[in-house]
């Protein structure tokens, strides 16, 4: 039976874990809207090469200067601002040594004199640096690589910063280009590192190209195919020593649209090669192509047929323009497009001239008229990364550039729209990247005439970013997403503020994609393991002296219980206290030995403990080189005491039961985990509530801007309170170890108190606010400290007043009259005005009689109201009070709205735990409220459920309040003394937080969570 029974249980767990992988995925897909940034297809402080996408290779070199100026100026008319020129080696250093410069150098000097980025091609060694057998083979590599890097350096030297980039050697991968020889990786790839290390010594800005790789499918040994011949490079360590990958898309007898693939000469034959550079990891690394396009011979050229086959003009220049929209589209990783050739030194009958964008004559053939209109169009910049610089934007006002970005000019006002900034983009989404910094600015932007739709808007209806932050940095904030493709775009940015900062560094245009996997899919995942690892625990064997172990420690248990109560909470709260004041870690550490024995042995004054530790989780105890919450410490102590018992029982079990075999008991006990083992079962609302809150917010860990916060509030807030939770409603079930736990939160409150009112009689740590002083215990803000003592003020009076026995009615009196006066002494208008009173009407609709109880309730709440508003008209805050305008209440106002603004944008999800503060200051604070920008929650329960956790956490949180009313509700009309005691102060606790917590914190602060979950645990039925 049992046998079946943990297959059955083994299947089913089975089963639950695939279910919640597969969960994982699908929630993921359905929410996440994330999308993959694109990738920079050029260096990102090159912006010029994606606005000015085209170029042209030329042949310069031995031209008279009139004609190399004519050339040039044909170019530079056609709008192209790219030229690729080969510099052979052999012709500037003839003789070993002897160098000549003189034909270079009116190249470098014409190509930077008519504004053109020149591609330096380096390659062909002279015959002096061949080995003998191939010094009548053209285009062979050197003998030597020190001869090669000795040439590079002297080309660098000599032309540096002159130079756009360096490409060493062309088409290594053809035997013609190699000496005739087999071609190999791992040589040009020696090569290569030479001529990078001597070019980038030369000139530190040099931008190094892979030597150009030739199209071709052969798989070697004469010709290899580039992926094959870049796999060879990156295996012989060459990735270091190249920038860019350059490659010559020839279209051949293809249109631009043909499907790219391994077996096909094609324009398209650049995907294919960036497919397998993602798979060989070099996805990042920019391609450009350096030479392509398609062959369509002149009129009246009646010279031999070449390689290549035959397109008419008209093709040509329609497949030259599509495939550059093509690649603009498509591939965002590609950088310039250059074509073959301008103008070449070619007998008239060469077939190379079907390339060239002039006839023989240098009139310009019509695929150079289709470019030179194509270029002449104010394009809108397409897929990549930009910096900020006059030539990718209309700017009006005295703006500032660099590479940091762009500075607005000084005393940049909005309203008068004197610093503005505007492009056209082609995308789907816009990114601004921008330099936040400890100063008041904002970017007003819209798009296409409309308010950004990615950004929260101002009162005018205005989307605005923030570049406050305090914490620096550079950041990327999308400010429209979900944009047409078909059309492009305009963006307009209107700075206000932030001069001398250099705000806006620059933006991303991109194309949005899903985003598959991510922090989703790995928490639900590891849930689904932990579900197929329960599915195995009946596999854990548990050893059997436990059993003896335990019965000796029931003795000593047994023995301590009846020890006098006085002496067992003395020793407790002793041994704590002595713990917390211990000066070093040789009496610290066995005090929290000893103090995790007396929680094992009397676990409610262990939790009593954690209670009591509430307010003082900000005050940290040093343990072996490190800072501990007490709270925590406490907790973990609770914690490790209940398992180590749930532990020994089983061992108790399997040593008093020794007839049946031992798998099978453990068998047993985990067949019915966790209602067995670990006395474990979810019974009534309050506990699924209670764990829902926690399910909600450790999945909000996933969609958190800032994780490492969340993850933070995560454990120290919803995980550890939900661990309290659990642990009173396991082991502090009974009324007297409940009234045990009670009495602890109580003696915390009391403490805090008095720590407030000696503040208050010193004259020290005080809080001055509108000619006010404010006491604030150990808390950073008198608020704070009114919030904890608020909930404890209506427990302490209720038993006072409704309680059975007289001397605890007399200690709760008398500990009521301190935790009160301190109460006041912080002068909080949400505890005076909202939180008091409301707990008044409850306490006196509880304990009054059924037919008088709504007068008694509004008698004592109204009361109550006036001598606080009296006590507050002898104060300045009185006054703000009726000021909407500016202070506190202007502020409210304000930061709703902006909480507003961020549900609006994450309804489902929230902005994540903790997480407020950073998504208020730096994107949704409205430009009004400037004043105050480091809020750190919205003021409000509902909005701090909802912009934390998002809906979920709505739902949960007013499921918990709900179900606590209702479980009190129903206990009142049948609950006598004690119990009836506490249940009005807990529902006037209830009712005091929930009322304060429409303007201010109600629940998510580490002590305020630990008390909403104590309230939870003492609702519910005393075990009898």
């Amino acid at each position: 039976m049992y046998g079946y029974l943990r297959r059955v249980y083994l299947w089913l767990s089975l089963l639950i874990g695939c279910g919640v992988l597969c969960l994982a995925v699908a929630a993921w897909m359905w929410q996440q809207r994330r999308t993959w940034p694109a990738r920079a297809a050029i260096p990102l402080a090159d912006p010029l090469a994606n606005i000015n996408q085209t170029g042209v290779n030329v042949d310069l070199l031995n031209r008279p200067p009139a004609e190399v100026d004519d050339i040039l100026a044909q170019v530079q008319a056609g709008g192209f601002r790219w030229v690729r020129q080969r510099f052979p080696w052999s012709e500037l250093e003839p003789q070993r040594g002897t160098m000549d410069w003189a034909a270079a150098d009116m190249v470098v000097t014409a190509c930077a004199a008519y504004g053109l980025r020149l591609i330096a091609v380096l390659d062909d060694a002279p015959p002096w640096a061949r080995v003998p057998q191939e010094r009548d083979l053209p285009v062979a590599p050197p003998r030597e690589v020190s001869d090669w890097g000795d040439f590079v350096a002297r080309f660098a030297t000599r032309y540096r910063g002159q130079i756009a980039a360096y490409q060493l050697w062309d088409e290594p991968n053809l035997a013609a280009h190699w000496g005739g020889r087999y071609v190999s990786p791992t040589a040009y790839t020696r090569l290569l590192r030479e001529g990078a290390v001597r070019a980038r010594d030369a000139d530190p800005g040099a931008v190094v190209l892979l030597a150009a790789l030739a199209p071709t499918v052969e798989n070697g040994p004469l010709n290899l195919n580039e992926v094959a011949f870049l796999r060879g490079i990156v295996t012989a360590g060459g990735v270091p020593f190249f920038d860019v990958v350059a490659l010559q898309p020839y279209g051949f007898a293809y249109p631009p649209s043909s499907s790219p693939g391994q077996a096909r000469l094609d324009f398209a034959r650049p995907a294919w090669v960036h497919q397998e550079m993602v798979r060989m990891g070099l996805g990042d690394r920019p391609v450009w192509a350096v030479a392509g396009g398609w062959n369509s011979p002149p009129p009246g050229w009646d010279g031999a047929p070449g390689p290549w086959p035959v397109v008419s003009e008209e093709e040509q220049a329609q497949y030259t323009l599509e495939s550059i929209r093509l690649a603009r589209r498509e591939w965002p990783w590609l950088g310039p497009i250059l074509l073959y050739t301008f103008r070449p030194q070619l007998p008239a009958n060469d077939p190379r001239w079907g390339f060239a964008l002039t006839d023989l004559q240098g009139e310009s053939r019509p695929v150079a008229t289709a470019l030179g209109e194509y270029n002449a169009l104010a394009h809108p910049l397409p897929v990549g990364d930009y910096v900020a610089t006059p030539q990718l934007a209309q700017y009006t006002g005295d703006w500032r550039f660099s590479s940091a970005g762009a500075d607005p000019p000084r005393n940049a006002d909005a309203t008068r729209r004197n610093a503005v900034i505007s492009f056209n983009f082609a995308g789907s989404a816009l990114d601004l990247t921008v330099r936040r910094g400890d100063f008041w600015g904002l970017l007003y932007i819209s798009v296409d005439g409309q308010p950004a739709v990615g950004l929260p808007r101002d009162e005018r209806g205005l989307a605005y970013l923030v570049l406050y932050d305090p914490d620096d940095g550079v950041e990327r904030v999308n400010v429209a997403h979900g944009l047409s493709e078909q059309n492009p775009h305009h963006v307009e940015i209107v700075a206000h503020g932030g001069w001398g900062q250099w705000p806006l560094v620059g933006w991303r245009v991109r194309r949005e994609r899903p985003l598959p996997g991510g922090g989703l899919l790995l928490a639900l995942g590891a849930l689904g393991a932990a579900t197929l690892a329960v599915a195995i625990g009946y596999a854990v064997v548990v050893p059997w002296p436990l059993g003896a172990l335990y019965v000796r420690l029931d003795l000593v248990r047994r023995w301590y219980r009846a020890r006098p109560e006085w002496l067992t909470v003395a020793m407790t709260l002793g041994t704590a206290l002595a713990f917390y004041l211990a000066p070093g870690d040789v009496l610290a550490v066995p005090l929290l030995g000893f103090l995790f024995l007396l929680f094992l042995l009397r676990i409610d004054l262990g939790l009593a403990t954690v209670a009591l530790a509430t307010p003082f989780y900000l005050r940290p105890k040093v343990l072996v080189g490190h800072s501990f919450s007490p709270l925590e410490l406490a907790l973990g102590l609770c914690l490790a005491a209940w398992l180590t018992a749930r532990l020994l029982d089983l061992g108790r079990e399997s040593f008093y039961k020794p007839p049946e075999p031992l798998i099978a008991r453990l068998g047993r006990q985990l067949l019915l985990w966790p209602r067995s083992l670990f006395r474990v079962r979810l019974s009534g609302a309050l506990d699924w509530g209670v764990a829902a809150l926690t399910l909600v917010a450790a999945l909000s860990l996933t969609w958190a801007m800032r994780p490492d916060v969340a993850r933070h509030e995560f454990r120290t807030l919803f995980l550890e309170s939900a661990v309290f939770y659990a642990l009173l409603r396991l082991a502090a079930r009974s009324a007297r170890a409940r009234r045990r736990v009670r009495e602890g939160w109580l003696l915390g409150a009391l403490s805090v108190a008095l720590v407030g009112l000696w503040q208050l009689a010193a004259g020290r740590g005080l809080i001055a606010a509108e000619g006010t002083w404010r006491v604030r215990g150990l808390y950073g803000s008198p608020n704070n400290l009114a919030l904890y003592l608020e909930r404890a003020v209506p427990m302490l009076v209720a038993v006072a007043w409704l309680g059975e026995r007289k001397w605890r009615r007399l200690a709760y009196s008398i500990a009521a009259l301190p935790v009160s006066l301190a109460l006041l002494a912080t002068f909080s208008k949400g505890a005076m005005l909202l939180g008091l009173p409301v707990a008044t009407s409850f306490l006196a609709l509880g304990a009054a009689r059924p037919r008088r109880r709504l007068l008694w309730g509004a008698v004592g709440a109204l009361t109550l109201l006036g001598v606080l508003l009296a006590l507050l008209a002898l104060t300045g805050r009185f006054h703000a009070l009726l000021d909407w305008s500016a202070g506190s209440g202007f502020f409210r106002l304000k930061v709703w709205r902006s909480a507003l603004m961020m549900i609006a944008d994450h309804p489902l999800t929230g902005v994540g735990a903790d997480n407020f503060l950073y998504a208020y200051r730096s994107r949704y604070v409205l430009p009004s409220a400037w004043g105050e920008l480091n809020l750190s929650h919205p003021h409000n329960l509902l909005l701090d459920a909802w912009t934390r956790l998002g809906i979920g956490g709505v739902l949960a949180v007013s499921w918990l309040i709900v179900s606590f009313f209702r479980t009190t509700r129903a206990q009142l009309p049948t609950a006598r003394g004690e119990r009836r005691a506490e249940l009005i102060g807990l529902v006037a606790a209830m009712a005091a937080a929930l009322a304060h917590g429409l303007v201010d914190h109600a629940l998510f602060i580490t002590d305020l969570a630990f008390v909403f979950v104590l309230l939870l645990a003492l609702a519910h039925r005393p075990a009898r």
